[in-house]
């Protein structure tokens, strides 16, 4: 969540897709930060809004 507690841990593999689909009906409306590594070790940090 926003405060840096983890929610929900996953490991997914795309084959270099481009786009990842996370079903997230199971999370509270509020912000959270999904933060993605990649195989080679680089991270991506994303703030999303969930309101329904």
């Amino acid at each position: 969540d926003i405060t840096g507690n983890l929610v929900k841990s996953r490991a997914i593999n795309n084959n270099g897709a481009g786009s990842i689909a996370l079903d997230v009906s199971n999370l509270a409306n509020g912000q959270y930060i999904f933060a993605l590594t990649e195989k080679d070790g680089r991270t991506s940090n994303i703030k999303v809004t969930i309101a329904r």
